[in-house]
This record gives structure tokens, C-alpha cells and sequence, in this order.
């Protein structure tokens, strides 16, 4: 009996490596030649390639031939020497000439010129302007002014306008007030370490309401006012 024989591992590994070696290259081989063929293609299509088409022969066409009744060479154009000459009609036109053969068509008219018109002169007259009528001025508006409310001797209640340590400055103030109907006065305040001061006042008035009058009137000529007990 013939023995069979027995393939190491190694053996079997090697061969299993030798098979993937071999499928490798073959792959690698096929992939190189179809590379290598799609870039031989694309030199071939390029212009300057070096390789040139195959052209295809021209085929030469001849005229065709003339006719027979026509001779060869330039033919002159006759169709000016065709035309009727002289006074006949010419031919297709339908117009019947008189006997007396064809007559010109009559000179027009000489253009005549016009006349001059004489234009009599216009004497230039001077428009004399009307001297316009200024509108009268707007008359000033009138202010009406409100007499001061009555000061009472007895009153409780007074409207102090200013407070000012210049008593010059406080009678100045004084005589415009009594100036403008108000019955007005300077007080002489003495308050220690803030100093003398001298404050104007309008007054007095016997009711508060009074003086909230007075007080109303001194706004108005952007005065301060202060309604407040003597």
C-alpha cells in the first residue's frame, strides 16, 4: 500500500501565500495595461499628437454643361437696345398716342414772386405804469393790560418775586413794579451766616386768592412768584 502524504501547516501557508501573491499580480498587470491604454488613446485624439487622421479623397465635381443654343462666351445685355425708340409707345403700357405722335409733357409754371406788402410803421408808445397802491401797515396789536389787584393794608398774604443780596438791584426791581401798578416793597431779611438779603415782594392782599391773581399776572412777565404768609 502506497502512503499518502502528510502536508505540514507550513506548507499549506506558503502555498496559501504563494496563491495571493500570484492573484495580486495578476490583478496589478491588468490594471497597468488598462491605464496604459486609456493614455495611449488620449495622445492619439489630441491635435498635436503627431498622428494624423485618415482623409478621405475629395470627390471632384464638374459643372454642368451649357445648352446647345447658347453660344459660348460673354453675352451682352440688350434690354436698353429693346426698348422703342422715338415717338412710339412703349410696348405693354396701354397708352395710345395721339396722330401727331408723342408729345412732351408741358414745361411747368414759372414760379412768381410774391409782392412786398408795405407795412405802415407802428409809433411806439409808452405804457405808462400805474403807481400800485402800497397796503396800509398792519397796526401794531394792541396789549391790553390788566390793572394790578388792589393791595390791602390789613392783608396776610403777599407774593414774594425776587430774593437778592444787592440792594440796589432790589429797588431797581421795586420802582419797575410800582411802575407797572403793583403795589411793591424791599424787606430786609438778615439770616445770620447766609448774610443780609433783601427780598422783594408785591403786596399784601387781604385773601389768598387776590394774591393768587397778582401771582398769575407776574408770570406773565416771566417773574417768578410765590404766594406767602407775612
Amino acid at each position: 500500500m502506497s502512503e499518502i502524504p502528510v502536508v505540514s501547516r507550513t506548507q499549506r501557508r506558503f502555498e496559501r501565500r504563494q496563491m495571493l501573491l500570484m492573484i495580486i499580480l495578476v490583478l496589478a498587470v491588468t490594471v497597468a495595461s488598462f491605464f496604459l491604454g486609456v493614455m495611449v488613446g488620449e495622445r492619439g485624439s489630441f491635435p498635436g499628437s503627431g498622428a494624423e487622421p485618415p482623409r478621405l479623397p475629395m470627390a471632384q465635381i464638374a459643372p454642368p454643361p451649357l445648352p446647345s443654343n447658347i453660344p459660348a462666351g460673354s453675352q451682352k445685355l440688350t434690354f436698353y437696345d429693346d426698348l422703342p425708340k422715338g415717338n412710339s409707345a412703349p410696348l405693354g403700357s396701354g397708352i395710345n398716342l395721339p396722330k401727331g405722335g408723342y408729345l412732351p409733357p408741358p414745361a411747368p409754371p414759372a414760379a412768381v414772386a410774391p409782392a412786398p406788402v408795405a407795412t405802415a410803421p407802428v409809433a411806439a408808445t409808452a405804457v405808462a405804469k400805474e403807481p400800485t397802491a402800497k397796503a396800509p401797515a398792519a397796526a401794531p396789536a394792541t396789549v391790553r393790560e390788566v390793572a394790578a389787584p388792589k393791595a390791602s393794608a390789613g392783608g396776610s398774604f403777599v407774593v414774594q418775586v425776587a430774593a437778592t443780596k444787592d440792594q440796589a438791584e432790589a429797588r431797581r426791581l421795586v420802582d419797575k413794579l410800582k411802575g407797572k401798578g403793583f403795589a411793591t416793597a424791599s424787606e430786609r431779611a438778615d439770616l445770620g451766616a447766609k448774610g443780609v438779603w433783601y427780598r422783594v415782594v408785591v403786596g399784601p392782599y387781604g385773601d389768598q386768592t387776590t394774591a393768587d391773581k397778582a401771582a398769575s399776572q407776574l408770570k406773565q412777565q416771566k417773574l417768578s412768584a410765590i404766594v406767602r404768609k407775612r
